[in-house]
């Protein structure tokens, strides 16, 4: 199944294929977030090493768009929003930097990105990041039952010391 395909399982969750323009001094890659908000309001790049894994997050205030820079990232994608028709529908995917996809994570959908390798992660928020409706959960909770192509990855003392998957969707859907 294609990372389109997969993603088409968790309602407002989609890809967007780059144009690229070539010339003899290189290339220029242009993502066109075309839906609903359409609306970047905050990019950010994070560089990490390999086998880190960043989440599982989720938020509550806005959709985030993900591109991966350099490197090879592995996805996790799981439905937390209670009143969506795709909620618990879970997708998983690798992503290469050279294949140019970029892919929507709408609000309420727990997700987390594993490293395989030294790599940069570019991502855009629809609203300003102020901390306010950020929550996570442990990223090998047996409820979500992702499949995480290695078990132990390198966590920040937040990530490890989250709680269930459960208590993300209380907390999360009391919010949203």
């Amino acid at each position: 199944m294609s990372i389109k395909e997969k993603l088409s399982l968790i309602e407002g969750a989609h890809i967007f294929r780059s144009n690229v323009e070539t010339d003899h001094r290189g290339s220029l890659s242009a993502f066109v977030f075309a839906d609903e908000s359409n609306v970047i309001s905050q990019f950010n790049i994070v560089r990490s090493k390999g086998l880190v894994l960043r989440g599982v997050h989720a938020h509550s205030l806005y959709d985030e768009y993900y591109i991966a820079l350099t490197g090879t990232i592995h996805f996790a994608l799981m439905d937390a929003r209670k009143t969506s028709p795709t909620f618990g529908a879970k997708v998983e995917f690798t992503s290469f930097a050279r294949d140019m996809i970029g892919f929507r994570v709408p609000a309420g959908v727990a997700h987390g990105a594993l490293f395989l390798e030294d790599g940069e992660l570019g991502y855009g928020l629809s609203h300003v990041w102020d901390g306010a409706g950020e929550f996570e959960c442990r990223w090998d909770d047996p409820e979500m039952g992702f499949d995480w192509p290695i078990k132990d990855p390198i966590l920040s003392e937040r990530d490890a010391a989250s709680g269930t998957y459960s208590a993300l969707v209380e907390m999360l859907n009391q919010r949203m």
